[in-house]
């Protein structure tokens, strides 16, 4: 009995159905019994798995002889074929389910080997992938050495353009700062503080913001005119102590020409104006004292040209200013001062440092007609200028 519940039990588990089990005989304190078994699974949620077996006491009827002979052996043998007969067939088909759960089990292996290749084939080709994507890090490992090298390298030339660029400015002394294009101070030199108040945490400030020692008032309308017209500006400006400073406001130009400030750079002329004024005082001072010459006078340069002549020289030989300045001297009216002697005396003698004195010259001139004119005329030296003058003074003594 045990083999044929084990084998009904597990029946139903694997196909979960009913199974039935007829005229199971069953020993029973020295006899024998019949029953049939019956095994349900217990279809509830939270007890799943479970097995419901029935056992139902049945009376087999055995048909007995009218005059009940007692079997005879042939008789007990045919019932013992028909019990073995049974267990075959039992068996038979513990051995087709055997058989079925074997062909399951071979497809759920054949399967699951399927699987198991699938799974091998996609690992190998992963671990490809992987040796392949390990080789592409390998090389983009290489080219991000290379290119932190490349990357390194320019910072130490960035470094190196920078500490020139300092030393630069510093060399120079001149004053500069850079401006963007809001108009906020990008970078300055150490000079620019004497003429700007800045200190390095007015980086980003407005210019506008900063008290200037500079008397110009026109700078922010000049810096914007400079980025829109795309152009430089230069002018002369005047410190409030006292100084002068050549400035230039130049537009700022990036590496892809895209005008982004401006540059406003102040070189210190407060000797070369100085120097400048001072010959404009003098030559203001040598041209009241030529006016007040009562004698006619002429200012030669270098190659005979007339650049300055007084009001007597206009009056005494009635010429205008037109006709006379920046002509050559011997080419005057009628050629009359184209003399050969005074051609000699002007450009062979007095370059040697040999003044011209009391020369004399008698020559009918146009309007005014015969004169005798004494010429005096000496070399005017100017200091740094290798172009000198010469001074002609003249004298009527026609009476």
């Amino acid at each position: 009995m045990d083999s044929e519940l084990n084998f009904a039990i597990q029946k139903a588990i694997n196909k979960k159905i009913e199974v039935l089990l007829k005229g199971l005989r069953v020993k029973n304190n020295g006899d024998h019994i019949f029953v049939n078994i019956t095994i349900n699974l217990l279809e509830q949620v939270n007890t799943p798995g479970l097995l419901i077996v029935s056992f139902e006491k049945i009376h087999m009827q055995q048909e007995k002889p009218k005059n009940e002979l007692i079997l005879d052996k042939s008789t007990i043998g045919g019932e013992k074929i028909r019990e073995l007969e049974n267990d075959l067939k039992i068996t038979k088909e513990r051995l087709n389910v055997t058989i079925e759960e074997m062909k399951s089990s071979n497809e759920e292996l054949r399967s699951a080997n399927e699987e198991l290749q699938s799974m091998n084939e996609e690992t190998q080709s992963t671990n490809e992938e992987l040796e392949t994507s390990k080789e592409e890090l390998q090389s983009i490992n290489e080219e991000m050495v290379t290119v932190n090298n490349e990357l390194q390298m320019k910072i130490d030339e960035l470094s190196r353009t920078q500490d020139d660029m300092n030393n630069l400015f510093n060399s120079t002394e001149i004053a500069t700062i850079f401006i963007d294009k809001n108009l906020n101070i990008r970078k300055f030199t150490p000079e620019a503080t004497h003429l700007i108040k800045m200190i390095q945490s007015d980086v980003g400030r407005p210019i506008s913001d900063i008290s200037s020692n500079l008397k110009y008032d026109n700078l922010i309308d000049d810096i914007k005119q400079v980025m829109e017209r795309v152009t430089y500006k230069e002018i002369e400006l005047k410190t409030k102590s006292g100084k002068w400073f050549q400035t230039r406001i130049m537009p700022y130009k990036t590496s892809k020409n895209v005008i982004d400030g401006v540059i406003l750079t102040f070189n210190d002329i407060t000797h070369s104006k100085k120097n400048f004024l001072d010959a404009m005082d003098a030559l203001e001072l040598a041209e009241s004292v030529i006016k007040t010459v009562r004698g006619p006078l002429l200012i030669l340069d270098s190659d005979m040209k007339v650049i300055s002549a007084n009001k007597s020289f206009y009056n005494t030989f009635k010429v205008t200013p037109d006709e006379t300045l920046n002509k050559i001297l011997y080419d005057l009216g009628n050629n009359q001062w184209d003399i050969p002697l005074l051609r000699t005396l002007l450009e062979d003698l007095l370059p040697s440092k040999i003044d011209l004195q009391d020369y004399a010259v008698e020559h009918d001139f146009p309007n005014i007609g015969h004169k005798k004119i004494i010429l005096n005329a000496r070399q005017i030296y100017q200091k740094g200028n290798e172009n000198n003058k010469i001074l002609l003074v003249m004298e009527d003594v026609t009476k």
